[in-house]
């Protein structure tokens, strides 16, 4: 992982798109690749995707946090991360 310089500002990023465009999955894999999310969270989220048989959307599982969202594969509520 590189280091943050503590001189920068840090940015704010936006994800604009349609519907199961991937924004949440994007969001999930950066903070992922980012050392934000251990490999046991990634692991139960695989588990948790698996059972309601989306397989592939584990990442989204991320930033969707409730049951709700989970099932129907829509983000429903706004999240902020930082790292």
């Amino acid at each position: 992982m590189i280091e943050v310089d503590p001189v920068r500002e840090p940015c704010s990023i936006v994800f604009i798109g349609h519907v199961d465009a991937g924004k949440s999955t994007i969001c999930g894999n950066m903070l992922y690749q980012m050392g934000v999310v251990d490999s046991r969270t990634i692991e139960k989220y695989k588990s948790e995707a698996k059972d309601k048989g989306r397989d592939s959307w584990f990442l989204a599982y991320i930033m969707d946090a409730s049951d709700e969202e989970k099932t129907m594969g829509k983000t429903v509520e706004v999240g902020m991360a930082q790292n």
